[in-house]
């Protein structure tokens, strides 16, 4: 996973909202975790 996965995530929430904030938390935490 690089840096591209942070704009697509972005566009992913921004498209479908909150159903993707439940979908991927744990793609989001891991990646919070490595920063």
């Amino acid at each position: 996973m690089g840096d591209g996965v942070v704009p697509a995530v972005l566009n992913a929430l921004s498209g479908t909202g909150i159903k993707v904030t439940i979908a991927l938390p744990n793609e989001l935490l891991s990646s919070a975790a490595h920063h």
